[in-house]
């Protein structure tokens, strides 16, 4: 068996100033590892704590803004419940107003209807009221066309004093003046006849009978023999 070669102590002291300088070279690697490592954390944890501070900050702005938006929203609540009460009331007198609004549609069409009808009645009424007024006017001309004999015999005279008003005066009544005239105003404008006045004043109710059987009998040869009558019963009193 071969004897073992032993290292010589050269060998094995360059052997060892290897090692110390791998371990001295790794050594330094750790170090530097470790600086930059250091570094890093360092730098992370500076960002960390400034993005950490930046987002305290905007939590706390937005705490704020929430705490605002609070706030404006009690003060709207608030507000708004003092206004309910009136925008109740308001609704309240919006829905009377709309009911009476409908009410009021309802009683123009009912009125308009009304007006209809009552010019309709008029234009009725008008027509009528022509036709009476020309039949009227018909009758007091045949009249007075026949009683151109009581002219004659009477003294009657007959004209017309304003538009529509016929004045019929009346001689030889008193056989003592019979000069003196005794005199009756008749209007023929409307449907009816309308005794204006007498003179002498035969009282407004004689005048009011005379007119009524007037308007009754539509002649007015009648209405002057009545009158006459009437006029010669004053010479009595």
């Amino acid at each position: 068996m071969d004897p073992v070669e032993r290292p010589s102590p050269q060998a094995i002291s360059h052997s060892l100033q290897q090692v110390q300088q791998t371990a001295m070279a790794r050594s330094k690697a750790i170090a530097h590892l470790q600086e930059k490592l250091h570094a890093s954390v360092a730098s992370t944890s500076d960002n960390y704590q400034h993005q950490l501070a930046q987002l305290h900050i905007q939590l706390q702005a937005v705490e704020r803004e929430q705490s605002l938006q609070r706030a404006k929203q009690q003060q709207q609540q608030q507000q708004l419940a003092q206004e309910l009460p009136t925008i109740h009331r308001d609704l309240h007198q919006l829905q009377q107003s709309l009911s009476q609004l409908d009410r009021l549609q309802t009683n123009i069409v009912s009125i308009q209807q009304q007006i209809a009808d009552l010019d309709r009645q008029q234009a009725e009424a008008e027509a009528r009221l022509v036709q009476r007024s020309k039949r009227t006017r018909e009758a007091v001309t045949r009249d007075i066309n026949n009683l151109e004999t009581y002219s004659r015999l009477l003294g009657l005279r007959i004209e017309a004093r304003k538009p529509n008003i016929i004045k019929f005066s009346f001689t030889n009544i008193d056989p003592r003046h019979p000069e003196r005239v005794y005199q009756i105003d008749i209007d023929i404008s409307g449907e009816d006849f309308v005794v204006v006045a007498s003179a002498p004043d035969l009282g407004s109710n004689l005048l009011s009978l005379v007119e009524h059987e007037l308007n009754d009998h539509r002649s007015v040869g009648k209405f002057l023999k009545t009158v006459r009558h009437l006029f010669k019963e004053t010479l009595e009193t």
